[in-house]
């Protein structure tokens, strides 16, 4: 297996497994995505191009000789408020691996090059988001030192 940074030919990868992603976390009773495919399809789209362009998202695959593709992530750099210590900070917003591939360390493998990137642009502080109802990962980046630090509480209106 090997990671490599994605090039705009695998934006379609990252398609694919957001539209995973949607169906997996709706059918956890997650209300926040488009309600309709065709919207969804359309504005994640669009999502990626300008995100894959503009400086601030990295794109990460991960490959398999046999099986192309096997799983994806997106991290990006990010403002902080003034009155952190720091002025960046490193996100891990987005991972997927395939279902026949996942606890073979795909995502710690794609998390690690995310964090190499980040480390070498000066980022000194990396956090990860995650849905509540997603253990898994969250015990896996507790185990690589991630802590938790803030709760975010949502209330739709």
């Amino acid at each position: 297996m090997s990671i490599r940074k994605a090039g705009q030919e695998d934006l379609k990868y990252f398609l694919e497994h957001g539209m995973c992603l949607k169906e997996l976390e709706e059918s956890f009773g997650f209300k926040g995505y488009l309600a309709s495919e065709k919207e969804f399809i359309k504005e994640y789209s669009r999502f990626l191009v300008l995100a894959y362009s503009n400086g601030i998202y990295r794109f990460y695959v991960a490959e398999e000789d046999e099986a192309g593709v096997v799983g994806t992530c997106i991290s990006a750099v990010e403002p902080t408020e003034t009155f952190y210590r720091y002025d960046l900070i490193g996100r891990i917003l987005f991972i997927w691996v395939e279902p026949e591939y996942r606890e073979s360390g795909v995502a710690k493998s794609m998390v690690e090059a995310a964090e190499e990137d980040l480390v070498a642009d000066g980022i000194r502080v990396i956090y990860a988001t995650i849905n509540q109802w997603n253990s898994t990962p969250q015990f896996k980046l507790l185990h690589h030192g991630y802590t938790y630090q803030f709760v975010q509480l949502f209330r739709e209106l």
